[in-house]
């Protein structure tokens, strides 16, 4: 028997996708029903389930608001696909208006006899089954992947959802967690000194007041064939190296950390490093520092090196990743790890914002505090 699903097209894109990603479920077709503002989102939402080879058909709702205009067309749609041939029709009553999902309920329970079911998405990622009603409450698999779920939500990879940058670095990087309480001000010095040589030919302004800990740093640096000693200056060996130093090494360090946590905690769907985005309304592009999928909820996170007075940096980070976890619809989450100690007032700020934080020396228990946050 060919089964098809009816879906509800609003702006969260979650509900409707992740129920057809379910094992146990046998989606021959999905019917988006969507009203005329919403005949993007319905697009999306079709984009992405292509990705998994699944046949899907737009059709557009009478009205967002009218009950009766709405009934007619979900029964009309009903009668239309029994005549079709032997057919069973799965309800998501998750999206739209209230007047849709009471039309579309309507309709399941009035041909439950014919083998209609139906069911609403949790926030907890779970089904409730409204039709049949003795069906317990059903948990959903994680099989999403980042290029799907970010079409399904307007957003295209630019390219395919990078690993690390620098795999050889990889021992560099573990050195400076370990030991990131006497590395600290240095890797501060070395962030100027590797932003000063961004149009400097790759050579950095000459250092002030070279402590032992920035000694030992460019030492290390230089064993990596990263930079080289020029005088009283450092020479960053290309773009790639001068990045790495810049800031890049704490992106890495976030990724080999979750990539370690994926392979204990079976919930992290997907994860990526330096992913860029640009969106389907507007063609505006963003990169992602690290991007996570976890329970099927996306968790944006943004890496900071840099110390400004003020704080100026640390709160358009702030702001920036506001803005960004709304790709992920209202389950997306941020979080900004700075290798500095963010104050009080700016920890409000994020908390204001539902961003979580791990900073200064907290990034000596990296792994503990990712595993906390990935964990909720």
């Amino acid at each position: 028997m060919k089964v098809i699903h009816i879906c509800l097209v609003s702006k969260q894109a979650t509900p409707n996708l992740v129920p057809l990603m379910d094992s146990s479920m046998q989606v021959d077709e999905v019917i988006l029903t969507h009203t005329r503002p919403f005949n993007e989102h319905a697009q999306w939402l079709a984009n992405a389930l292509k990705i998994y080879g699944k046949k899907t058909r737009l059709l557009e709702l009478p009205s967002s608001d009218n009950l009766a205009l709405l009934r007619e067309f979900f029964i009309a749609l009903y009668q239309q696909e029994y005549q079709l041939g032997a057919t069973q029709l799965i309800c998501n009553l998750s999206g739209g208006t209230k007047p849709m999902s009471l039309a579309l309920y309507e309709m399941a329970l009035m041909t439950e006899a014919d083998g209609t079911e139906a069911y609403y998405m949790n926030l907890n990622d779970t089904l409730s089954w409204y039709i049949p009603k003795n069906r317990p409450t059903q948990a959903l698999d994680d099989l999403i992947k980042l290029p799907a779920f970010l079409t399904a939500h307007g957003w295209s990879p630019c390219q395919k959802p990078q690993g690390s940058k620098y795999p050889q670095l990889r021992p560099l990087v573990e050195t400076l967690a370990t030991q990131i309480r006497k590395f600290t001000p240095a890797l501060s010095q070395l962030n100027a000194l590797a932003s000063s040589a961004r149009s400097n030919q790759q050579v950095s302004t000459p250092i002030q007041n070279c402590g032992t800990a920035l000694n030992d740093l460019i030492t290390l640096l230089v064993e990596f064939n990263l930079v080289e000693r020029q005088g009283d200056a450092i020479e960053f060996l290309s773009e790639d190296a001068r990045f790495f130093c810049n800031g890049g090494w704490l992106e890495e360090l976030v990724f080999h950390t979750i990539k370690q946590l994926s392979a204990k905690n079976k919930k992290i769907q997907d994860f990526a490093l330096g992913l860029e985005i640009q969106s389907n309304s507007n063609g505006i592009q963003n990169e992602l520092d690290n991007a996570v999928l976890v329970d099927n909820k996306l968790i944006i996170i943004e890496c900071k090196t840099a110390k400004t007075r003020g704080n100026t940096l640390l709160r358009d980070s702030l702001y920036k990743l506001d803005t960004l976890t709304k790709i992920g619809g209202t389950t997306g989450r941020g979080l900004l790890i700075s290798l500095h100690p963010i104050t009080p007032h700016d920890q409000e700020r994020a908390q204001e914002y539902h961003i979580d934080l791990i900073h200064g020396m907290q990034i000596e228990a990296l792994p503990q505090h990712l595993h906390k946050i990935l964990s909720r």
